[in-house]
C-alpha cells in the first residue's frame, strides 16, 4: 500500500505495543489504542484534520522486537 501511495496512514488499534518495522515507509502512524464506541467518528476528524489527537503514548513502542530491551 505504501508503495502505491507515499501518503499512507496506518490506524494501529492494539491494547499493546506491536512490532511496526515498516513504520519509515508510511507517512503516519496513528495509535489508537483502547478508542471507545466513538472511535468511528474520532477517527474519521483526526484524518480530516477536524481534531488533533491530543493522546500522548504512555508507553513504549518498537519498531522491532530488537528494539525491546526487555526482550533481548
Amino acid at each position: 500500500m505504501a508503495a502505491a501511495n507515499p501518503r499512507t496512514i496506518v490506524v494501529v488499534n492494539a491494547g499493546s505495543p506491536v512490532e511496526m518495522p515498516w513504520a519509515d515507509d508510511v507517512a503516519a502512524v496513528l495509535l489508537t489504542w483502547f478508542p471507545g464506541q466513538a472511535a468511528g467518528a474520532a477517527l474519521a476528524d483526526v484524518l480530516r484534520g477536524v481534531r488533533e489527537p491530543g493522546g500522548r503514548l504512555p508507553t513504549t513502542w518498537p519498531k522491532r522486537t530488537e528494539d525491546a530491551p526487555v526482550l533481548t
